[in-house]
């Protein structure tokens, strides 16, 4: 019977030993040379001579089954991406360098291993503006290629992001960092693809990686060409916000088409956290946007949701402290009060009838709205000596009482036949003391008063 010699297995363990040693000769080797001589030819005759590849070829020439040995090519990236960043001209392809290494890693590892969604750190470093070197003669065709390590997965690595939620995060946080960081060239370059790239995570199953989007969005405003068209964009793909079942289902099927019973259950079971990162969203939106028509209409969005859930008013008042705190304010009742006229505007032209006089607690009165809050009193509170629906009816008429310079005279302007009233004039009207005949004598025939209101 034939049995494996002991030689023969400690000779194959030297061989290994042998080639993790010549790995790790071969690297320290590439980094004296690129410290004795730091510049982009040392960096590709490296790359070139270690990886066997040619630096020249189209991206998709590193695809194809090379011998290529993936940890190499990451560790060659890891050390010689600072000498990539300061060698960066018009005229050079530094860029198109990094982004090959980072493709043959990629490509050349299994989907098991670290580093098969290998780079996005990487790629994102080189693309910051350290105020000492910056991308401002980056060509177009390397910009183009930076952004693939973000925009073009295959079949696989799209497999490996769907399993591995971290990564998502990475991705994330990574490219929103590259694009705030980096200088006003290399967002020119993309502009067009940099929010096609991150709506689609506000709709991500993992919490984390919607929080990172969000935050990453809303930080970019501040360099957007147009934050009007970045915020109405991101509106539209938040989760919605909804008292209606069906239109959430049909949101979350929209995104994930047939659905087995448990997938579809899944998503029913993250609704509530899906909310809350719409409502997140738009404070961090309000909040950073420097434009008050957007401010106000952003803030009259967490009024309209306050209105149609009252279990997430109190989720509202917490968004809109959020809201306040990035926009300058100390607390939600700061904003408000500021932004009060809009919103008055906004709601009145929204809501008629008996919806017109249900103000939420959240415009109101959130001072009433965080007491209740901090004394952990809700619409469930079984506690008979509070009637939550007396509180709110009564708020919202000393709110119209007490607004009314603000309220009545838009409407009294836009009446063109006294004989027929805006049901909302009449609404709102009956809750002075008189009815509307006497109101209107009151507020119409006194020209002295009615100057009054409108110059106020």
């Amino acid at each position: 019977k034939k049995t494996q010699s002991p030689g023969s297995s400690r000779k194959r363990s030297r061989a290994g030993a042998v080639s993790k040693t010549t790995s790790n000769l071969l690297l320290n080797a590439a980094r004296l040379l690129c410290a004795l001589k730091p510049s982009l030819r040392t960096v590709r005759f490296i790359a070139e001579t270690l990886l066997g590849v040619d630096l020249d070829r189209p991206m998709e020439y590193y695809d194809s089954s090379l011998p290529v040995d993936p940890v190499m090519a990451a560790s060659l990236t890891l050390f010689v991406t600072p000498i990539l960043r300061s060698q960066e001209t018009g005229k050079s392809s530094s860029g198109g360098v990094l982004a090959r290494l980072v493709r043959i890693a990629r490509r050349k590892s299994t989907p098991a291993s670290d580093l098969h969604l290998f780079g996005f750190k990487e790629c994102a470093r080189f693309c910051l503006d350290d105020g000492w070197k910056t991308l401002c003669d980056i060509s177009s065709s390397d910009a183009k290629e930076l952004l693939l390590a973000w925009s073009a997965p295959d079949a696989t690595e799209r497999k490996s992001l769907a399993l591995r939620p971290e990564l998502r995060e990475v991705a994330a946080n990574s490219l929103a960092r590259a694009f705030v960081g980096a200088d006003t060239t290399l967002r020119g370059q993309w502009q067009k693809e940099y929010p096609k790239l991150m709506l689609p995570s506000l709709c991500d199953t993992c919490c984390y990686v919607r929080q990172a989007t969000s935050f990453g969005i809303a930080s970019s405003l501040s360099v957007m060409s147009s934050q009007q068209k970045v915020v109405e964009s991101t509106l539209r793909n938040i989760p919605p916000v909804t008292d209606d079942h069906a239109t959430f289902s049909t949101w979350y099927k929209s995104l994930s088409g047939d659905l087995t019973v448990r997938g579809k259950q899944a998503w029913e079971d993250i609704r509530m956290s899906l909310e809350f990162t719409s409502l997140v969203t738009m404070a961090l939106l309000g909040g950073c946007a420097n434009d008050e028509s957007l401010q106000v209409s952003i803030l009259f969005r967490f009024v309209e949701v306050a209105a149609i859930r009252p279990d997430l008013e109190t989720s509202c008042l917490l968004s809109c402290d959020l809201f306040a705190q990035v926009a300058g304010f100390e607390t939600a009742e700061g904003i408000i009060a500021e932004c009060l006229v809009g919103l008055l505007d906004f709601w009145i032209e929204k809501f008629e009838d008996d919806e017109l006089l249900n103000v939420p607690l959240l415009l109101s009165a959130p001072n009433v709205l965080r007491f209740l809050t901090q004394n952990h009193f809700s619409q469930y509170s079984h506690d008979a000596q509070l009637d939550l629906d007396h509180v709110r009816s009564h708020a919202s008429t000393e709110f119209f009482a007490r607004n009314w310079r603000f309220v009545l005279p838009p409407l009294f302007l836009n009446l063109s036949d006294p004989s027929k009233p805006d049901k909302r004039l009449k609404t709102l009207t009956s809750i002075f003391d008189g009815d509307y005949e006497e109101n209107m004598r009151k507020f119409v025939s006194d020209s002295t008063m009615f100057a009054s209101m409108i110059s106020f």
